[in-house]
């Protein structure tokens, strides 16, 4: 797999400015998680590569809109999207390593921490985040769910 597709303008990404693109939970709502596991993927079938984040809901306002409290989910997010890819990646990392993503210490998050996410022992695993979901629609119509991380404080 190569990694340099990834990190090619990942020094530039701001965090404060990805989409939040992702999938599972298709509830808008307000959510307390706990990392479970932090994966990267390569597709078998398209040239995208994928970082998978499983969690589980400790806590969450949607619960009426079907997200379950112990229910375990997951992101996948496309780490080649042109527009999000790195800085929703960023704003993940960020998160996990309780920064504020508009702080200059998320905005300065490099190749090396991104890849200690998804490395041998799971060093994420058991941390707890802030995740947002909502609702949007692509131009071409179709639906999908935004992930926006942030640091528990």
């Amino acid at each position: 797999m190569s990694l340099n597709k990834i990190f090619a303008d990942f020094d530039k990404a701001d965090p404060t400015s990805g989409s939040g693109g992702g999938e599972y939970i298709s509830a808008p709502g307000s959510h307390l998680v706990e990392i479970e596991a932090v994966k990267l993927k390569e597709s078998d079938t398209t040239d995208k590569i994928f970082l998978i984040v499983e969690f589980k809901i400790v806590e969450t306002n949607a619960a009426d809109l079907g997200v379950r409290v112990g229910h375990t989910y997951a992101w996948v997010h496309n780490m080649l999207n042109k527009f999000f890819g790195a800085a929703n990646t960023k704003q993940f990392v960020a998160a996990a390593l309780g920064l504020d993503p508009s702080s200059p210490e998320a905005k300065a998050i490099g190749r090396a921490a991104v890849e200690e996410a998804w490395g041998e022992g799971q060093p994420l695993a058991g941390e707890s985040l802030r995740l947002k979901t909502a609702n949007k629609t692509t131009k071409t119509g179709n639906p999908f769910t935004t992930h926006t991380w942030g640091p528990v404080e």
